[in-house]
């Protein structure tokens, strides 16, 4: 009987694209994750982009731990008993957070933190095998759910519930719709009092939060700072040099060391894409031609056909067509020909 997690786990495309890839990569660097942080996350507002550099804890993981229930249990237990598989063979054919990583709070002297999922989503409504849709905010709010419940036995044990750490999970919306485009949006607990006066504190319950970076520029929302780096980082119209340009000059990004080595592995597969889309169009650009060229040459000879009819047998152009079975619909094409 097949796992009940592995049956909730939606299946992953056994190809997936390396430039996809290329794109976990760029996004999880830290140079990456910290400017999304500290222009997104309320929680480093008052930091320094240095200091929130150095808030982000190990290296983030990429495409490792599954969502599906029971599964990410396990991921961490095999990995405190050395036992995680760095290419997560284990967990192929289940859906994997694309990015997660430990953050420290800031300004604490205690090692509280949170656990920080990113994605990376082209679809806005995507599909799924029924023929049915669902919405990014829905997912990440599952996603959101996942990572709370995934902390029993890591970050609380028992009925330990106060030891539960925020989740956030970002969703950064690469093709949302165009009214959708610029818009940083947040999903989270908040508290409404319908009698009384009394207040929980915010820290008790505020535990999980969805966010949409939706990229693009709309003319009528004021672009955020993190939409434009994106927006700059990630554009399929800019060059590798205009990137460059607008990151150094415009967010402050240096391409040193381990960034600049995954900005390049990203742009050159997009070159490399691009270079296979012109040459894939320039071949159906030619079949196209050869088989326009043949459709015009047997026309040329049918029309030939039809004018040695009339002119030896001396017959009207409908029966020189009826001998030569010339359809219907093409007749009246033919004796506008045989006019010019």
């Amino acid at each position: 009987m097949q796992d009940e997690s592995m049956n909730e786990a939606i299946t992953a495309t056994a190809d997936t694209a390396p430039s996809d890839a290329a794109c976990k990569r760029l996004l999880a660097s830290k140079v990456v994750l910290a400017k999304i942080l500290h222009g997104a996350v309320p929680e480093y507002k008052d930091c320094t982009e240095e200091e929130v550099y150095r808030c982000i804890e190990g290296e983030p993981a990429i495409g490792e731990i599954p969502v599906g229930q029971d599964l990410t249990g396990k991921y961490h237990a095999d990995k405190i008993k050395g036992n995680a598989n760095e290419d997560t063979t284990s967990y192929e054919g289940t859906v994997l957070y694309d990015i997660q990583f430990d953050a420290l709070l800031p300004h604490t002297s205690s090692r509280a933190h949170m656990i920080i999922n990113l994605e990376a989503q082209g679809e806005f409504t995507p599909g799924d095998k029924r023929g049915g849709s669902y919405h990014l905010v829905t997912r990440g709010l599952y996603y959101c759910a996942r990572m709370i419940s995934a902390q029993k036995g890591r970050e609380f044990t028992g009925s330990d519930y106060q030891n539960i750490v925020k989740v956030y999970s970002i969703w950064i919306c690469l093709d949302p719709p165009k009214e959708w485009q610029g818009a940083v949006n947040t999903y989270d607990v908040t508290e409404h009092t319908i009698y009384g006066a009394q207040h929980e504190d915010a820290n008790h319950y505020d535990k999980l939060c969805v966010m949409l970076l939706c990229l693009g520029e709309n003319s009528a929302v004021q672009q955020s700072d993190v939409v434009g780096l994106l927006n700059a980082l990630l554009s399929k119209n800019l060059s590798e040099s205009e990137k460059k340009r607008q990151l150094t000059e415009e967010y402050g990004i240096e391409f040193t060391g381990d960034f600049e080595r995954r900005f390049s592995e990203m742009c050159d597969y997009g070159s490399y894409l691009l270079k296979g889309e012109k040459e894939k169009n320039l071949a159906e650009g030619r079949a196209q031609g050869r088989a326009e060229g043949r459709a015009e040459g047997a026309e040329s000879s049918l029309l030939i056909s039809i004018r040695n009819l009339m002119k030896n047998a001396s017959l009207s152009a409908d029966k020189a067509m009826d001998l030569l079975g010339v359809a219907s619909a093409d007749r009246a094409k033919y004796k506008a020909l045989l006019n010019n």
